[in-house]
């Protein structure tokens, strides 16, 4: 099970790019976030990798921010009206995360 959660999360994130995550009409951004929190929360990672880290570390140069996608999800979960911040600026979330995670260290 955890094998092909990896698989479709990584499928996911090879298939989509972060250029297109400001496109509302894309579910890029949605997608790509959905995916990386459900590999970090069911571990799915250990399918494959030794740690979380050397997932992340695979996945950075498509995904240079995959690290805060979780975070971004948080932020559109807990927002009220989810469909429409679904789509709305994911990109622009995932690069303020960014800077605050790399402000922050």
């Amino acid at each position: 099970m955890d094998a092909v959660l990896l698989a479709e999360a990584e499928t996911i994130l090879s298939e989509c790019s972060p250029n297109s995550f400001d496109d509302l009409a894309s579910l890029a951004g949605p997608k790509c976030i959905a995916a990386v929190a459900a590999v970090e929360v069911t571990g799915a990672w250990r399918a494959a990798y030794p740690s979380l880290d050397a997932f992340y570390a695979v996945h950075e140069q498509r995904h240079p921010s995959i690290r805060v996608y979780s975070e971004v999800r948080e932020q559109v979960l807990s927002e009220d009206d989810l469909l429409a911040s679904a789509g709305m600026a994911i990109g622009e979330r995932v690069r303020a995360a960014s800077t605050r995670r790399k402000h922050a260290a």
